[in-house]
Formats: C-alpha cells, sequence, structure tokens
C-alpha cells in the first residue's frame, strides 16, 4: 500500500499540470466558442405597428429613405447603431449592399439634392434603440437577436422568416 501510495504520489506532479492544461484548453475553447457564435441581426418596430413581415427590398427602400410611411400612413423614423458599431455594417452589407460609411455619403448627397431631410438616429447601443422604438410609433431598427426585449418592441418576419429558420435573411454564417 505504501507503495502505490509513493508510486501515485511521484506520479501526481506530471498529472496535475497535465490536468489543469486540458482543464484551460477545454475552457478556452467553450469561451472562444461562444464568443464567435454568430448573432444572427432581427428588425424590431414598435409594438403598435401592424407590420409582422418586410421584405429585403423594402427594408433596404426604408434604410435608403425612399420609402418613408407605414402602410397605415405612419412616418418611418429609423434608428442605426452609433458609428464604429460593426452591427452598422453587417445590417447595411446584407441590405443595402454597402457599408456605413458609403451609406453616410449616399445619405449627404440626397440631402443636398433635398430628396432626403435627415439619415437614421445614431443611438448608442441595443437598450437605447429600444428604448426609443417603444416610444415612437412609426420607429424601426435592427439589434443582436440576443438582445431584443420582447416587452418593449415586437420582432418582425423578414422575407417570411425569423431568426433561426433556414431561410432568413439577416442570419449569420
Amino acid at each position: 500500500m505504501t507503495l502505490q501510495n509513493t508510486c501515485f504520489d511521484a506520479m501526481e506532479p506530471r498529472v496535475a499540470p497535465m490536468k489543469k492544461l486540458f482543464v484551460s484548453a477545454v475552457l478556452l475553447l467553450i469561451t472562444f466558442s461562444a464568443a464567435n457564435e454568430p448573432e444572427n441581426i432581427v428588425v424590431v418596430v414598435n409594438k403598435s405597428n401592424p407590420v409582422s413581415n418586410i421584405s429585403v427590398r423594402n427594408l433596404r427602400r426604408i434604410y435608403l429613405c425612399t420609402k418613408k410611411k407605414w402602410k397605415d400612413g405612419t412616418s418611418i423614423l429609423l434608428t442605426a447603431h452609433q458609428e464604429g458599431n460593426p452591427i452598422n455594417d453587417r445590417f447595411y452589407n446584407r441590405v443595402i449592399g454597402f457599408d456605413r460609411k458609403r451609406l453616410d455619403g449616399y445619405y449627404s448627397s440626397e440631402r443636398m439634392k433635398g430628396r432626403i431631410i435627415a439619415k437614421p438616429i445614431a443611438l448608442k447601443g441595443e437598450e437605447f434603440i429600444q428604448d426609443y422604438i417603444s416610444r415612437k410609433a412609426g420607429a424601426v431598427g435592427f439589434v443582436e437577436h440576443t438582445a431584443v426585449d420582447t416587452s418593449r418592441v415586437r420582432v418582425i418576419k423578414v422575407n417570411n422568416a425569423l431568426p433561426g429558420d433556414k431561410d432568413y435573411p439577416l442570419k449569420e454564417f
């Protein structure tokens, strides 16, 4: 018995660091996987907005300010994230086909021509966007699906699909 304990004790110093290394590697892998898990972007509107589905084409028209009213006649109020937030480029690339910088140039050009009055209101993040939308009947915005607060806003379908659906057009790969 003493010999077995001595043998085990002699191996313990080598096994313990290996266990620690293995556990650390697994934890790092889990953390890295969770941090890099794709985030779906969802389109959210005020809860009173009757729209339940929107095509990518109409969403593009809305964010290019060529569609200015909802079907019920309510003015559309655009929101976006503050400059530098990567969700802007992800959304604009998917919906419009270019990044925020190019979109800002488009807005400036259209304002100078008198075709639009203002670009989307840039808010600090998901909380502020949803707060604004919850207080403005015609407001629309986009947030990460994991950040949606359905007590304040409503997620609408895009091309008849929701996040998690196979054909959802705003999903990340």
